[in-house]
């Protein structure tokens, strides 16, 4: 959501080339990192193509109007918070892009074993985009105005940056929504050519002004979304607004035992029993449950075993293990 409240406000910049839009740009250097990390490193990159845009078209005001709004929101970042907890989420923010591909990288699956794979489509959606935007760019005939190529390079550059969350992990879902912007430039692309194309065809310009000169397009345009709620969507989910409170309720208020299997309730009653005088619990295994189960807090801030990496956070845990230690230790668990 932050991320297209950016992009929205950059393309209003771009359009009304006004000092306030860019400096609002700038406000969003502060907002992202807090909002989720990547989304944060994503904004600042294209924070940065802004500002040397500005700077290559000469418009060195838009440019300084923006580093002015990243001044202003890390200010007002510094005047909130302390600064033990800003040195804290520069020390977090620093471990987790330095080594985060290591930590939880997955390969690139190889593309073209099936060319209908979401593996595979970004290396066919990549280049025929760059082609669609060569073509805008310089093709002189189709005459296309400044302000519609900024925004569509524009695009290009965030379905690249994007593309970053399938590249560090290339899980099945990470390069689905990550090919989401890229997906979205085509079909933009597409639709832009095809209309600037049957624009200068005599039957389809006459089309045209009728549909803009009467209720056809309000009545088309309903028609589509109808169309679009019923073979995109499921229906039967539209049924659970009628009990939208007692699900709200029924989630508040559900008894932690009713979420865990037979196996687990057993475990976690076991080790409640075994732990009872211990103050904290340490966890290696993948399962972070077991300190809400338990009612306790972890004995160290690494509550997730895959942040112990060798030369980064190793000296800092097992100081702070040395200060907490619990009589038992998970290494297992079901």
């Amino acid at each position: 959501l932050i991320f297209l409240i950016f992009f929205l406000i950059s393309i209003i910049a771009f359009s009304t080339q006004k000092k306030n839009k860019f400096f609002l740009v700038g406000l969003f250097s502060a907002l992202g990192p807090f909002w989720w990390l990547d989304t944060g490193l994503y904004i600042n990159l294209l924070i940065i193509v802004i500002m040397f845009y500005c700077l290559i078209i000469n418009k060195p005001k838009f440019a300084i109007s923006t580093l002015m709004g990243v001044a202003f929101s890390w200010m007002i970042i510094f005047i909130i918070f302390p600064l033990d907890e800003l040195k804290e989420f520069y020390s977090q923010y620093h471990f987790l892009y330095s080594v985060f591909p290591y930590l939880l990288g997955m390969e690139y699956s190889k593309p073209f074993i099936n060319i209908f794979d979401w593996y595979t489509r970004p290396y066919i959606f990549f280049p025929i985009n760059i082609i669609l935007l060569t073509y805008i760019n310089f093709d002189k005939k189709l005459n296309s105005n400044k302000e519609t190529k900024v925004i569509l390079n524009f695009l290009f550059v965030c379905s690249v940056v994007l593309f970053q969350s399938a590249l560090v992990r290339s899980s099945g879902k990470h390069v689905i929504y990550s090919f989401g912007s890229i997906l979205f430039l085509f079909y933009f692309l597409s639709l832009y050519l095809s209309a600037r194309f049957f624009s200068n065809i005599k039957f389809f310009e006459n089309i045209s002004e009728k549909i803009y000169n009467s209720k056809t397009l309000f009545f088309t345009t309903f028609l589509i979304l109808i169309f679009t709620f019923i073979f995109r969507l499921d229906i039967d989910k539209f049924k659970n607004f009628q009990k939208i409170k007692e699900n709200i309720a029924g989630l508040i208020y559900l008894d932690d035992n009713k979420t865990l299997n037979k196996d687990y309730h057993s475990f976690v009653k076991f080790y409640q029993n075994l732990t009872y005088e211990d103050n904290c619990v340490q966890v290696f295994t993948d399962n972070v449950s077991l300190p809400y189960f338990l009612d306790k807090p972890t004995c160290t801030r690494y509550y997730i075993s895959n942040n112990l990496v060798t030369g980064w956070t190793d000296l800092s845990f097992i100081n702070q293990f040395e200060k907490n230690k619990p009589k038992y230790i998970l290494y297992s668990a079901p």
